[in-house]
């Protein structure tokens, strides 16, 4: 653990950015998946994490990708103007059991702690060759690895009333 994957093709050594798995791999599999050398000690490249959503997927990846990589950039975009929030205690919030506050687990300051930007905009392209997604705004985004963590869309009722006003 926390050792480089140096040596010779076809030594074993453990792979210290996965703490979780207990098994070794020989460099040179690893260095063709990663497609470059990986050091903690010595990393000198930022990578780019480019996260499309903003739900729980979304920062429970940023947060992991945090822990194992603390110089990385970790961009956020969502176009949903509230960002991140409890989607579930929304039932909670309508009912008056919980306030506003407890539907916002994470507050900007701790998305600030933990060095995750958020960008509030619309992806309508992503071009994998490049590795560059474009925005709603002709802004084009480059991204070293992406996660396309967008959730679910509710399925409307159309019972009576529920094309009222706030519903």
């Amino acid at each position: 653990r926390g050792s480089c994957l140096a040596g010779r093709a076809g030594q074993r050594q453990p792979l210290p950015h996965v703490r979780r798995v207990h098994r070794t791999l020989p460099t040179r599999r690893f260095a063709l998946r990663a497609q470059q050398f990986i050091c903690r000690a010595t990393m000198t490249t930022t990578r780019r994490y480019v996260l499309i959503g903003s739900g729980v997927a979304a920062v429970a990846a940023a947060q992991a990708i945090r822990e194992q990589d603390a110089q990385g950039e970790i961009l956020c975009i969502s176009d949903d103007p509230a960002g991140y929030y409890s989607r579930p205690g929304l039932a909670y919030y309508l009912t008056g059991e919980v306030g506003e506050k407890q539907l916002f687990p994470l507050s900007a300051e701790e998305f600030r702690y933990l060095g995750i930007q958020r960008l509030h905009a619309q992806v309508v392209k992503i071009d994998p060759q490049s590795h560059q997604l474009s925005l709603h705004n002709q802004q084009v985004i480059p991204y070293d690895r992406l996660l396309i963590a967008t959730g679910a869309q509710a399925v409307r009722l159309h019972n009576p009333g529920t094309d009222l006003p706030g519903m």
